[in-house]
């Protein structure tokens, strides 16, 4: 019985999607300008490379990412309307990725009250040009002694379009 257990544990723990490490990716060039797919390479991910960065559902299904002349991350998509949709974000190249926060706010008066509400965005490109996105958030607060919260950290992989 003891056996079967194990087993059933070792399964269900080997099932989780397989992580990118950090030796298989190199960070964004400066010249970096590609366009991925909006949707993630696993399908059973509720989540689009637009709703990370909080672009409207692109039309055509394809999200263009670049650097500005200013150094910013630019990213780019078509509307339903047939427009381009363009937001831009300072960031900072660190630990061989690009790093984005798309909100830092942390309001400490320790011990009575605390809040901390942290989305962080990291991207690298693998050797095929396949965009490896670490979405990291954390909303927590505290007030005396409750305290309640969330963080998670997921990771995405969007494919090139050809």
């Amino acid at each position: 019985m003891k056996q079967i257990i194990l087993l059933a544990t070792l399964v269900c723990c080997a099932c989780g999607p397989a992580k990118v490490s950090k030796r298989e990716t190199e960070p964004l060039p400066r010249d970096f300008k590609m366009t991925f797919k909006n949707l993630p390479i696993d399908s059973t991910a509720h989540v689009s490379l637009a709703s990370i960065f909080g672009l409207g559902n692109p039309a055509d299904g394809k999200v263009s990412i670049g650097f500005d002349h200013q150094g910013d991350l630019k990213l780019s998509c078509k509307n339903n309307l047939g427009g381009d949709y363009f937001v831009a974000y300072k960031g900072k190249s660190k630990k061989n990725s690009y790093e984005i926060f798309l909100r830092r706010k942390r309001i400490p008066f320790y011990p009575f009250y605390a809040i901390t509400d942290v989305s962080r965005v990291r991207l690298r490109l693998k050797r095929d040009s396949t965009l490896v996105v670490d979405h990291y958030w954390n909303r927590s607060g505290m007030i005396l002694v409750v305290a309640a919260g969330h963080s998670s950290k997921m990771q995405y992989q969007f494919n090139k379009v050809k």
